[in-house]
C-alpha cells in the first residue's frame, strides 16, 4: 500500500492485503481541498416590454417580457404592480419561461389605477436577488367598441 491508504491502515492496526481504488488519496485530497465558493452575485436582467411610460388599461391583462441572468443559475422570476411609494401592490406571481429564465413572460393585471410600477423581483439559486421596476401610466377607461350592423 502507499500514501494515504497506508497511513490510515498502519494507524488503525490493520494488516493484510486490503484493495484501495487508485483514485482514493486523490479523491480524499480533492474533497479537503476543494471547497465550493460562496455565490454572492446578484443575478441581472430587464424588462422589454411593457416599456417605461408605456399606457396600459386598467383590469386589462398586459404581457409582460423580460430576461434574466447569473452566473451560476436563476432559480425564479416574479411579477407584481404596486403604487409609486411601493405599499400598496398585487402579490409577487410567478413568471414562465421554457430556457431558465435567458426570457420570459408574465401575463399582470392592473387592478388599480394608482399602481403605476411594474416591479420585477428575479432570485438566483443562492438566494440572491435583484428588483426591477418599469412606470406605466395606468388608464381606467377601457376604449368602447361599436358594432354597426
Amino acid at each position: 500500500m502507499a500514501g494515504l491508504a497506508a497511513t490510515i491502515m498502519a494507524a488503525a492496526g490493520f494488516a493484510g492485503d486490503f484493495l484501495f481504488p487508485e483514485s482514493f488519496a486523490a479523491t480524499t485530497t480533492e474533497a479537503s481541498t476543494a471547497l465550493q465558493e460562496e455565490d454572492t452575485t446578484k443575478p441581472t436582467g430587464t424588462i422589454i416590454s411593457p416599456a417605461p411610460g408605456n399606457t396600459v388599461q386598467l383590469n386589462t391583462p398586459i404581457t409582460v417580457t423580460g430576461t434574466a441572468f447569473d452566473d451560476v443559475e436563476i432559480s425564479k422570476v416574479e411579477v407584481r404592480a404596486v403604487n409609486l411609494e411601493d405599499t400598496k401592490g398585487t402579490t409577487y406571481a410567478l413568471a414562465t419561461s421554457s430556457d431558465g429564465y435567458a426570457s420570459w413572460t408574465f401575463t399582470l393585471t392592473i387592478p388599480s389605477e394608482s399602481y403605476e410600477n411594474i416591479t420585477v423581483r428575479i432570485t438566483d439559486t443562492s438566494g440572491n436577488q435583484k428588483w426591477m421596476t418599469h412606470r406605466v401610466q395606468v388608464t381606467g377607461t377601457v376604449p368602447v367598441t361599436t358594432t354597426t350592423t
